[in-house]
């Protein structure tokens, strides 16, 4: 739970399918993360690399928990909240923050308007992530319950300075706040001579080209410069319309790429050639076609600051009488060479998923204090658990003095 940046209470979440009460383990969901159809789909969960069960057999499968949770929700009725306020709000931008920032806010009962400078709501989820991993409709849906509870929707406008509404222009029609969540979609680019060829791409450029009418044509062979998770989805996606190969050639060494391994793993399995160690040198062209890229091997890569990973204390809950249990995964299916960008992952089905919430020991690691004014601070529940899995407070300077601590001195 420490290591999920969006503090869900997993543990919580599992005993509550554990019990069968799909319906609550929504809701506690919803009260923190507004969208478990989308992150049971793309999230990096960080949760499983500190589970404890990794150290009996191997970590709960968190998020295809969440995957078949979310669609649960996705489900679930919603109740139109009161309108408690007369001031309106104005969020600008519809990726995931601005999303986020109207859901919880409809929900406190403001008036809110989210205006976006495509023609669909999304941001990143709608324009940048590939549809084999994340699909129009579970994007729409969502979209979709917000409405339900009260947002409006406004695309196709720019707000800012020569945009479509300047932000006075939003202040002179009443929004009292402004929530501005343009998102990152702008391409990292690389200085190098013939970069503006025909057929040279930037990452999330393309990647927003193919969610849109403007898909580019591909063919033959096909490099991707970078190491990157938006790199795997380039070159995926490059694969699946039609690149004869792909390969991706990055500074970094196999064990350094800055993709997660779930990503590597998948660009493998459909046939990514991987070419580690190597970076652009320049792009070789004849008479103003693009024929090639030279590349240049990487001897050092000083300066990296490399990438940042949760960290957590280590959970000192032993394997031992803790029987095994398998790992349920995930199924796939081959790219449907009709339709190459629809979603090839199919969740766990019920049973899957409730044995997969049976196999979280619900241990408690990092347990935090939910009732602050019943709590004495005597850390019996520390001292006691059998499993040495409850951490109360990391900045305690002694314990209190208890009959556990007590050396008994003989005579």
């Amino acid at each position: 739970m420490a290591a999920c940046p969006a503090g869900v209470d997993i543990r919580g979440n599992h005993y509550l399918i554990q019990q069968g009460n799909l319906d609550e383990a929504a809701r506690n969901y919803l009260a923190v993360q507004p969208f478990p159809p989308i992150t049971g789909r793309v999230c990096f969960h960080p949760c499983e690399s500190a589970c404890a069960r990794a150290r009996v057999d191997s970590a709960v499968n968190i998020n295809a928990v969440e995957h078949v949770l979310g669609d649960w929700a996705a489900q679930m009725p919603l109740e139109k909240p009161v309108r408690r306020h007369i001031s309106k709000v104005a969020v600008v931008g519809s990726g995931p923050a601005g999303l986020s920032c109207a859901w919880f806010l409809a929900l406190m009962g403001y008036p809110v308007t989210v205006f976006e400078a495509r023609p669909f709501p999304g941001g990143m989820l709608r324009y940048g992530i590939p549809a084999y991993r994340l699909p129009d409709d579970v994007v729409a849906t969502q979209v979709r319950r917000l409405e339900e509870i009260g947002v409006r929707f406004c695309c196709n406008t720019r707000v800012g300075k020569g945009a479509d509404v300047s932000l006075a222009e939003l202040k002179r029609r009443g929004y009292k706040a402004i929530m501005l969540a343009p998102g990152t979609s702008a391409s990292r680019r690389l200085e190098l001579e013939g970069s503006d060829l025909p057929g040279v791409h930037w990452g999330l450029d393309f990647l927003s080209a193919c969610r849109s009418d403007e898909k580019p044509v591909i063919s033959g062979d096909v490099v991707v410069v970078g190491g990157g998770d938006v790199a795997v989805d380039a070159a995926i996606t490059a694969r699946r319309l039609g690149a004869a190969r792909v390969h991706m050639a990055c500074l970094e060494s196999r064990e350094e790429m800055p993709a997660y391994p779930h990503n590597q793993k998948d660009a493998e399995d459909e046939g990514i050639e991987f070419h580690c160690g190597f970076g652009p040198a320049r792009l070789l062209q004849e008479d103003g076609r693009l024929v090639g890229l030279e590349l240049h091997a990487c001897t050092s890569l000083k300066g990296e600051r490399g990438r940042k990973r949760p960290q957590v204390p280590e959970d000192r809950l032993p394997g031992q009488g803790i029987g095994q249990e398998p790992r349920h995964e995930r199924g796939r299916v081959p790219a449907d060479p009709q339709d190459p960008m629809a979603e090839n992952v199919r969740p766990l089905d019920m049973e899957a998923c409730f044995a997969e919430a049976l196999r979280c020991m619900t241990c408690g690691s990092r347990s935090r204090i939910a009732y602050n004014d019943d709590c004495m601070t005597c850390f019996t529940c520390e001292l006691r658990c059998p499993s040495g899995a409850i951490f109360v407070h990391p900045f305690k300077e002694r314990f209190a003095r208890t009959l556990d601590q007590v050396d008994v001195v003989k005579s």
